[in-house]
């Protein structure tokens, strides 16, 4: 049975928000390309992760039917989202990941290695 449409002011509202979340995400992830402070860029990532975990929690309500397949699919070893095969990318242990999920970790280390002299 396809979900309940919304009334129309909430459906709306709802409009609203997902462009408010959209924004956040691309501007928390340019803010995260662009960090040189570890500190900072390490809780610019976690506010990442919890617009994506929102995301997640949406999805489940808006669709169960994803909620109970994407325990199916093959998972990121970074963060543990799914990972559509067509886009799906390895480590260098031979796990899958998102290419950007694998680029933020590398630049991560990068940006926690000391500088040597």
């Amino acid at each position: 049975m396809p979900p309940k449409a919304l009334p129309r002011p909430l459906a709306r509202l709802e409009v609203v928000v997902q462009a408010k979340t959209k924004e956040l995400w691309l501007e928390l992830c340019e803010q995260a390309a662009n960090e040189q402070d570890p500190n900072k860029f390490r809780t610019i990532v976690l506010e990442i992760i919890v617009v994506l975990e929102l995301k997640t929690g949406r999805l489940r309500q808006s669709s169960p039917q994803l909620a109970s397949s994407e325990f199916a699919l093959i998972r990121c070893a970074l963060c543990q989202m799914p990972v559509p095969l067509e886009s799906s990318k390895t480590d260098e242990n031979g796990k899958a990941v998102h290419e950007q999920c694998y680029l933020l970790r590398l630049r991560l280390e990068q940006a926690t290695i000391p500088p040597t002299d």
